[in-house]
């Protein structure tokens, strides 16, 4: 067998157990989410999308509602508590 049919051979084979893993992932997470999944799960995944589309919205209309130019987006303070200490010092 020479170079160019071994390579050929081995890419198609790589091509094909990619492209054949990903069709059994695909099958595997569409059973799951049918089959599988329970009443309460569903309901649980359905409130995280409201929330996360809620929390999106939030922040887009922040940063909407900035000056122009400005466009930042909202930022946690994760160390709220001793800006407020340092504040009752002052």
């Amino acid at each position: 067998m020479d170079a160019i049919t071994h390579t050929i051979l081995a890419l198609a084979s790589i091509a094909g157990a990619w492209y054949g893993g990903r069709a059994l992932l695909v099958r595997q997470a569409r059973r799951f989410t049918h089959d599988m999944t329970s009443p309460e799960m569903l309901r649980h995944i359905r409130q995280l999308d409201r929330l996360i589309e809620q929390m999106t919205f939030e922040d887009e209309a922040h940063i909407h509602g900035t000056e122009v130019g400005e466009h930042q987006p909202l930022q946690l303070e994760l160390f709220a508590h001793r800006g407020a200490d340092r504040e009752e010092q002052a």
